[in-house]
């Protein structure tokens, strides 16, 4: 009885979305090495938490393709479910800010999206990027798009005269 219940429950549950990371970086934003660093991380944090998430050279690009109807090729090609985007570029003290937009891979439709800051190669990963990929596990089938962002800093108070 109990081998059933769990067969039934295995059965029901969705398989992991396929996902493929795309970098978008403008070559004059960021340098190219650290922004597929970049991607690699987005890829590692997408599995570890359950995707089937893979980085899809600019070789396996269609040319001039960075963004718009040609993303969904993309995600034909590579039977993808989720079409992730990834846009770094530079920021002040060796940091790199980066965006991450998440697309259904049939139409194109804005399924979430990420942006954080990170210093390229540190090993603890952005919250923002694990809240990302965890969200990406439900992605399909949410109603409502999912948004991680960071916390802006607040303004120094000022003081009192």
């Amino acid at each position: 009885m109990i081998s059933l219940l769990l067969l039934t429950v295995l059965t029901q549950t969705a398989p992991a979305p396929r996902i493929a990371v795309i970098d978008i970086s403008a070559g004059d934003a960021i340098y190219e090495d650290i922004s597929r660093g970049l991607a690699e991380n987005v890829v590692n944090a997408l599995n570890a938490v359950g995707n089937q998430a893979t980085r899809i050279d600019e070789t396996q690009m269609p040319k001039g393709c960075h963004s718009g109807p040609c993303l969904g090729i993309v995600a034909q090609q590579q039977q993808a479910d989720i079409v992730v985007t990834l846009d770094a570029a530079d920021a002040e003290n060796e940091m790199a800010k980066v965006t991450l937009t998440s697309l259904r891979g049939i139409n194109g439709e804005f399924l979430g999206g990420a942006k954080y800051t990170v210093k390229p190669g540190q090993l603890v990963q952005p919250k923002q990027l694990m809240d990302f990929a965890k969200a990406s596990l439900t992605a399909l089938t949410d109603k409502a798009p999912k948004v991680a962002l960071e916390k802006k800093s607040k303004p120094p108070k000022k003081k009192k005269r």
